[in-house]
């Protein structure tokens, strides 16, 4: 482990459902679905998903493509077109931006080499000063170049709602042109396609995303059978390996610098560490090691420029620290390239995540 000398957000926007009532309120109701593998949605004590899924509906939600979850201290329950997360204190549902967590979480190059989606922008693209009315202004009138792009954000009727705001410019990608959005990434396609006709418009549905890149955690991909209810949400932490742990993971201080397994705990409990960026060293199978001066620089450069986008705060204005898991000589040959970085505050213990803290 190595320290990062002190060198010297994007828009995170949720919008929410709400009634009356709270979860405990009513006895649990449930409805499974089989045609996704096997999943529950329920009302019950934990949240209330299938009352915003009744009201929403099958077109713009999809259906249940995880069991629930854990995420960052709340019930969370991923579906086709959205990841659903219930928020106790306001008794009521908000929808993840996935597209944003998966730039956060380093998917952004795989997104483009697999599903040809376009980089989003950086957090200070908007420029300063600006209200949140000029910059959802801003950032809608990028879908003026494309009408048949623009007609299908708008179609939704609460377009902010079901795809947020838009957080790339409209890009050629060569059979078709694509936008991405918070929640969702819109597709004009120039030719015919298996899928689609030329001219048609079609949307990349985050959930399903999200789960193909490995952005949801591996327990709650389990399906559920049709008889007995839905599974007890899996209580987060415990040893994981130093090549599993994922952005957004808090640990406690492996107290050695050859590191193999961290042990993780809820973010809302005490922790000393939290993962916020993972970054592979370039070089293929067979590459020669290319030396801790180069490693250290890499990490440097990646760690801090990663920093205040997980945190909305830039690094040298922050009261946390950055610190760094690289590669050995060792464990590059057996295909090791990957750089951990993690914050932690000095002399004291995290409580919460500090994914845009502003701390």
């Amino acid at each position: 482990m190595r320290r990062l000398s002190p060198i010297l957000f994007l828009l995170l926007f949720a919008l929410t459902l709400f009634w009356s009532g709270s979860a405990s309120a009513q006895a649990p109701t449930c409805r499974h679905f089989a045609e996704t593998g096997g999943y529950y949605v329920c009302d019950d004590a934990q949240a209330r998903f299938l009352t915003a899924f009744n009201r929403w509906g099958l077109q713009k939600i999809g259906y249940p493509v995880s069991r629930r979850y854990e995420r960052d201290g709340f019930v969370t329950q991923a579906f086709q077109k959205a990841i659903m997360q219930w928020r106790a204190d306001g008794q009521m549902v908000v929808l993840v931006n996935v597209f944003d967590d998966l730039h956060n979480g380093s998917f952004d190059q795989r997104l483009l080499e697999t599903r040809q989606t376009p980089h989003q922008f950086p957090p200070d693209w908007d420029g300063p000063g600006l209200t949140f009315q000029q910059v959802v202004q801003k950032r809608q009138a990028l879908l003026n170049a494309r009408p048949a792009l623009r007609a299908a954000y708008f179609s939704a009727g609460d377009p902010l709602t079901f795809f947020g705001l838009p957080t790339s410019e409209i890009t050629d990608m060569g059979n078709h042109y694509a936008i991405r959005l918070q929640r969702a990434v819109l597709q004009e396609w120039k030719e015919d396609v298996p899928w689609a006709k030329a001219g048609q418009v079609t949307i990349a549905n985050g959930g399903d995303i999200a789960k193909e890149l490995g952005g949801l955690p591996a327990g709650a991909l389990a399906t559920e059978p049709p008889t007995g209810g839905p599974a007890p949400i899996a209580p987060p932490g415990g040893p994981v390996s130093i090549y599993d742990i994922k952005v957004g993971d808090c640990f406690q201080d492996p107290g050695t610098e050859d590191v193999l397994i961290l042990m993780t705990v809820p973010c809302d409990q005490p922790h000393d560490n939290e993962v916020y960026h993972l970054a592979d060293y370039p070089g293929g199978a067979g590459a020669p090691w290319p030396g801790d001066e180069a490693m250290e620089q890499f990490a440097d450069q990646v760690c801090l420029t990663a920093f205040d986008v997980y945190v909305g705060k830039a690094y040298e204005e922050s009261e946390l620290f950055a610190i760094y898991i690289q590669p050995s000589a060792a464990t590059w040959q057996d295909g090791d390239r990957e750089v951990v970085c993690y914050l932690y505050a000095e002399n004291q213990q995290l409580v919460g995540s500090m994914r845009g803290s502003k701390r």
